[in-house]
């Protein structure tokens, strides 16, 4: 599938013999290709051709390639080549073929064990705080954005850079993205004002990414997406203990707080506060 309808496997792309289908997004499709002078297969994801036509829609496209090629970080997928086809834009990337953190998470209906969950939320935190002293703030942190490795033990990526942008850049609101693309992982200044995505709000994403982890559910009561939104402008947390007062809730309420200013100074300080709570837990200290 292209995002259209239409399959490019059994096809020859951008030199890439096209094997097979990886993942299908609402605007592109990645395939996975034989490289046409390497042995190796990339991912290389195209652009659906239902959008290729559409100015805004291929301008996105080439910037996220921009974006993920200046990022040189073990936790970011890397961008190898780009380019357009008849018009048709596509990016050539590693290849990660293990799933993604969303799969792990369904997969671990009662919480994904923290050996297996902590070093993923690690290596993405380290990402993004490289991001972020980049300047550039990634907006979509959220499961089905993080690939893992087929390895043992698995690698985590921090993938699609659809919507990241540079923190000082103001050409992009994506004001109906924000409200509609990410519900329940775009923090709450970003709802009200795109403009004040900066890294917490990355964050934030990646802490409602890890309550997911641990115990299997949303951090967030409501059941529609109103309801998600106004739980999250209140600050109001589903607790992981009775009484939400234990150290781990506070490691949410703090990450999750609706006030940026508010959260921890880094993702990977966020990361390391969650972890001393999870081995008390373990140890029967808290």
């Amino acid at each position: 599938m292209d995002g259209s309808g239409g399959t490019l496997v059994g096809t020859e792309f951008a030199g890439y013999r096209i094997r097979r289908v990886v993942g299908v997004g609402g605007t592109s499709t990645v395939y996975a290709g034989v490289h046409p002078r390497l042995a190796r297969t990339d991912a290389v994801k195209v652009l659906s051709p239902q959008l290729a036509g559409l100015r805004e829609y291929r301008r996105r496209f080439h910037r996220e390639a921009e974006l993920a090629s200046a990022v040189d970080h073990s936790a970011v997928v890397p961008v190898l080549d780009c380019g357009e086809i008849d018009g048709q834009p596509w990016m050539a990337m590693t290849l990660v073929d293990g799933g993604d953190v969303d799969q792990l998470i369904r997969s671990s209906p009662h919480g994904v064990v923290p050996a297996d969950a902590l070093p993923i939320l690690a290596t993405v935190a380290a990402g993004l705080d490289h991001l972020h002293y980049l300047g550039i703030v990634h907006r979509d942190v959220q499961p089905r954005n993080i690939l893992l490795s087929d390895a043992v033990p698995r690698a985590a990526y921090l993938a699609d850079f659809g919507v990241a942008r540079y923190i000082d850049d103001e050409t992009d609101r994506a004001e109906d993205y924000a409200v509609h693309g990410a519900v329940g992982y775009t923090a709450p200044e970003r709802i009200a004002d795109e403009l004040h995505a900066g890294p917490n709000s990355d964050q934030y994403g990646l802490a409602v990414t890890a309550y997911r982890m641990s115990t299997g559910t949303s951090p967030f009561h409501g059941r529609s997406q109103a309801a998600v939104v106004a739980d999250q402008l209140g600050g109001r947390i589903r607790p992981i203990d009775s009484g939400g007062a234990s150290a781990m809730d506070r490691v949410f309420a703090t990450a999750l707080h609706p006030n940026p200013d508010c959260r921890f100074s880094s993702c990977i300080g966020f990361v390391e506060a969650l972890s001393a709570v999870a081995i008390d837990r373990l140890d029967g200290c808290v």
